[in-house]
């Protein structure tokens, strides 16, 4: 039977700050942090545990456990304690920081929640990957493996049925997965001698491999990805394993990694800080001043997106939806006390006063529609006391992104299925 404790330990010196600490027979987390992060990271380690012991076939044994996590408050209480322990060098760039020989994981509280949540699921990853291959050896499997796989249980989106796991099209600041999905892209990406230690060791590259293979609608490849994996939990081994058992493939493997980052749809890009996600909504937990870009692949012809929009606790007006049409030509659809504005911008026109014009009542929803064809674009806004539709001739255009607009502190924006066409 699990044995869950929170216990507060107040240290002794004066002034002083309380150690909060979680305990079960999995995890031991603690941190001199607010309460919250610790509660938040025994349920990110929790769900991790459960989705690694199923990747993996096995959990470590119950003398590796329980899996131990240090939470500190900022970067200069995370380089001290490590110090203390005589890492200096990498550590100190690093948001986290896993010792093999004790098997204590550090990280420290970034400015965006999404990051310091994805560092705590890097470094448990490297505990439980550490302690289930033959003898607990430690650092097993390549680095571009090991670091390219934290990474993909790293990268998260939190979904009322639980955390799904490798969400590289998750709202994130942090520009990682939108670089690797571009290294797989680039010409001079060549998987192969990723794999094989042919190159310099780069976390792009890595998380470029094994994202692109772990997405791969290839489903050899993917099957003798995971038979590789589990030869390496049995028998140790790395490289030499991965070269016997894909060379026969080698010539599809760079196809097969650019097909799977294709399978995305798209990427978030975030202009400035203060976006996240949750249960299907993206949300704005700070002010912020314009837009969060949904990178889409190659341009088309035709766009068509729904989104619910609820105004925040500011009760400013909070704006919609801007599309990219090619070239310097951008339309943005504004929501505000007056109504909703369809306007013809530069992609880079938006301003705080473009989208506060009045207030509108805090927790106010409106349905914004809006098509992009051969004729123009065409929006439709619904709200419970009007509708409004309008309508704004173009012509040549090329849909490749689109963005949300916010001002508001707390607007929310849940998508919707596109209209059928």
């Amino acid at each position: 039977m699990r044995c869950l404790v929170l216990l507060t330990l107040l240290a002794l010196a004066t002034p002083a700050h309380a150690e909060h600490v979680y305990e079960s027979e999995r995890l031991r987390i603690s941190g001199d942090v607010d309460e919250a992060w610790i509660e938040e990271a025994a349920e990110l380690g929790g769900e991790l545990f459960t989705a690694l012991e199923r990747h993996f076939g096995r959990a470590p044994a119950e003398a590796e456990l329980p899996l131990v996590l240090v939470i500190h408050p900022d970067r200069a209480s995370y380089r001290k304690a490590l110090a203390a322990k005589g890492v200096q060098s990498d550590a100190a760039h690093a948001g986290g920081w896993t010792f093999w020989k004790t098997g204590i994981s550090h990280v420290w509280v970034q400015a965006e929640p999404f990051d310091t949540r994805r560092l705590i699921l890097h470094e448990l990853f490297h505990q439980f990957h550490d302690k289930v291959g033959p003898s607990t050896r430690r650092g097993q499997g390549p680095w571009w493996y090991r670091e390219g796989l934290a990474e993909w249980f790293g990268w998260h989106r939190r979904t009322k049925e639980g955390l799904r796991f490798g969400a590289l099209d998750a709202v994130a600041l942090n520009d990682l997965a939108r670089r690797a999905a571009l290294r797989a892209k680039a010409r001079d990406f060549d998987p192969w001698k990723v794999a094989v230690g042919k190159t310099r060791k780069d976390y792009v590259d890595a998380l470029a491999l094994v994202g692109g293979l772990m997405l791969a609608p290839d489903r050899d490849l993917r099957a003798r990805f995971r038979l590789w994996e589990r030869e390496m939990l049995t028998r140790g081994g790395g490289t030499k394993a991965f070269e016997r058992r894909f060379r026969e493939r080698r010539p599809a493997l760079l196809g097969a990694v650019r097909l799977g980052w294709s399978t995305l749809g798209g990427q978030w890009l975030p202009r400035e800080a203060g976006w996240d996600e949750r249960d299907g909504v993206i949300s704005v937990r700070k002010r912020v001043g314009s837009r969060l870009w949904r990178v889409r692949g190659p341009s088309r012809e035709s766009f068509a997106q729904r989104v619910e929009i609820v105004t925040g606790t500011e009760a400013a007006a909070t704006a919609g939806l801007t599309v990219a049409l090619g070239g310097t030509r951008s339309v943005h659809v504004f929501v505000d006390a007056a109504g909703v504005r369809l306007e013809r911008r530069p992609p880079r026109a938006v301003q705080p006063a473009d989208v506060t014009r009045g207030k509108l009542p805090e927790g106010r929803k409106t349905i914004l529609q809006v098509e992009v064809d051969a004729a123009g674009v065409s929006v439709h806004a619904q709200r419970s006391d009007r509708q409004v539709k309008l309508f704004l001739a173009e012509t040549g255009v090329r849909v490749d992104t689109w963005g949300l607009l916010a001002m508001d502190t707390g607007a929310r924006f849940r998508l919707l299925p596109a209209p059928s066409r």
